[in-house]
């Protein structure tokens, strides 16, 4: 009886254990969808604003302006592809920091 017991504490700690890194890992999922849902909006509205632009040319002063819209839109981007990445970088070190501190033995 008590090799059956045994087994069945193991099994329990261990499913408690799964349990635990399945919700960090569901989290931390939810947080890179999020992430990325709020990206796709940055950059929808990026597009549709530079093909504005470009439909809204029709002298040398509009396509300045385009141009210089296009300038602008590129330097947006790249500050959001930064924040995107160092997002991507926080989530994954959290987690691998949670992780890290409830396998440590206690």
């Amino acid at each position: 009886m008590s090799l059956v017991h045994s087994l069945n504490e193991s099994s329990g700690r261990l499913r408690t254990a799964t349990g635990a890194m399945n919700v960090l890992a569901i989290n931390a999922l939810e947080q890179m969808l999020k992430n990325s849902l709020e990206s796709c909006a940055f950059y929808n509205a990026i597009a549709i604003n530079q093909w504005r632009s470009l439909a809204s040319v029709h002298d040398a002063e509009s396509l300045r302006q385009c141009l210089a819209d296009s300038v602008s839109a590129s330097s947006a981007v790249t500050k959001r592809v930064i924040s995107d990445s160092q997002a991507l970088l926080d989530i994954g070190a959290s987690f691998k920091d949670e992780l890290t501190r409830r396998s440590a033995p206690q």
